[in-house]
């Protein structure tokens, strides 16, 4: 299905970029002790080997590897190259999955001719799933001339990187876990809440998981919500296709919470509006409309 959008628009629909995790179940902290205690080994970190992912002869991507901060957000690192003399090409991370779950992980860059942009795609930490987790994480890049404000899927660019190998039998299935809470069920999905985390920026971020049980491709936007009633700016959108499931991040910004004065948060709420195919822009009467209520 053909879909169009201006880059502009796609620029300013940017938004917070959701956590990502293991393959191996990662091991707590007090597990990772106890084993370095009796083996005397170190926990062995994560990595990512470079190589070339994309090598057009006018573009290219280059997977750089996998690092984490000093409270574990971890960051997968690309190289963006135009290889080009005359033209300026636009690199738009489409879609970002694992195991085909969607997963949250903006990239929109415009590269100038001759030139080669590093840039990262920040990997939140998430209470469902670590990296490692996945046996399968697939990237697909719409590049094409920045120029150009007709989005065209065809010209997409796929590729895989596998956490544990390409031939490991890993393969991540969400189980529902003691805590989880059905957010809703509804003609178009099912929604769980999997816990109101607050991330290292202050901002409080609901994790849904959401599957999609409709026949069509849907665009979820979270259009203003409010803290214990007190209402505050919030704009993003998540698209998830037909029979798709995704972890969902909806985030309130703790700028627009600590602008509320309230010393104790009690509850969180945001305004769900759905439209049927990848709009990018919610129409005048969208497919549904409702308010959610969580607890932090």
């Amino acid at each position: 299905m053909k879909r169009f959008v201006t880059w502009t628009l796609a620029l300013s629909l940017a938004l917070p970029l959701v956590a990502c995790g293991g393959g191996k179940k990662a091991e707590t902290k007090s597990e990772t002790v106890a084993a370095s205690e009796t083996s005397g080994e170190a926990e062995k970190p994560f990595t990512i080997q470079p190589f070339q992912a994309v090598d057009k002869q006018d573009y290219g991507i280059r997977v750089d590897g996998y690092m984490t901060d000093e409270i574990d957000n971890g960051f997968i690192s690309f190289t963006l190259q135009n290889k080009s003399e005359t033209v300026s090409y636009r690199f738009l991370l489409d879609s970002f999955t694992g195991d085909g779950i969607r997963l949250y992980g903006p990239i929109n860059k415009v590269v100038e001719p001759g030139q080669e942009v590093p840039v990262q795609l920040p990997i939140r930490t998430n209470p469902n799933y670590k990296l490692q987790d996945f046996g399968d994480l697939e990237f697909r890049f719409l590049v094409q001339d920045s120029k150009l404000s007709v989005y065209t899927p065809e010209k997409d660019e796929v590729f895989h990187i596998y956490p544990n190998g390409e031939n490991s039998k890993v393969h991540y299935t969400w189980k529902e876990k003691e805590g989880d809470k059905l957010l809703d069920e509804n003609a178009y999905f099912k929604a769980t809440n999997t816990g109101v985390t607050k991330d290292k920026y202050g901002n409080y971020v609901l994790n849904l998981y959401l599957e999609n049980r409709s026949d069509k491709l849907i665009t979820l936007y979270i259009q203003g919500g409010a803290v214990n009633g007190i209402p505050i700016e919030m704009n993003n959108y998540h698209v998830v296709g037909a029979g798709q499931v995704a972890f969902i991040p909806i985030f309130w910004d703790h700028s627009y919470v600590e602008d509320t004065k309230v010393e104790e948060i009690q509850n969180l709420s945001f305004n769900l509006f759905v439209d049927e195919g990848n709009t990018f822009v919610m129409s005048e009467h969208p497919a549904l409309e409702k308010t959610y209520t969580v607890e932090p």
